[in-house]
């Protein structure tokens, strides 16, 4: 008898294991069309002079102390400090905009790169006032 119901459930595990896989690869390509379809915008300050890549933080909850590191180098302290993981964007690569929060001043991001072993694109929030609609002009990109 147990042979029996060893035959019947294997049956379906096989399919569940299957499906679980297809359905997993149409969510993942839909998600991504869905995100390609967003405003694409670029990410850079320039509060140096030359353009610079801008931070951004993964987290929710370290939102507020991003807002206050950009609002202290606006304020001109360009030595500001901040208590969050430093991540930063390239600034020659578009992000796709998600989304504000609701104060406006942080917006929520995907942006496609060879991130390494983090995969092929990150996802956070950044600053909104370190966003452009266009690519940062040569006249700012400082060479090597």
């Amino acid at each position: 008898m147990k042979t029996n119901n060893r035959k019947k459930i294997m049956p379906i595990v096989i399919g569940a294991c299957i499906l679980w896989i297809f359905s997993g690869f149409f969510i993942n390509k839909y998600y991504h069309k869905n995100v390609r379809s967003k405003p694409k915008m670029y990410a850079y300050q320039t509060y140096w002079g030359p353009v610079n890549p801008v931070l951004y933080v993964k987290d929710k909850h370290n939102i507020d102390s991003l807002i206050e590191y950009y609002q202290k180098i606006e304020k001109g302290n360009l030595n500001a400090e901040f208590n969050f993981p430093p991540l930063l964007l390239p600034y020659d690569t578009c992000v796709y905009v998600l989304g504000y929060e609701a104060d406006s001043l942080v917006t929520k991001v995907l942006c496609y790169y060879n991130w390494g072993k983090q995969g092929s694109f990150v996802k956070g929030y950044v600053y909104s006032k370190t966003l452009h609609k266009n690519s940062p002009p040569d006249s700012l990109i400082m060479r090597n």
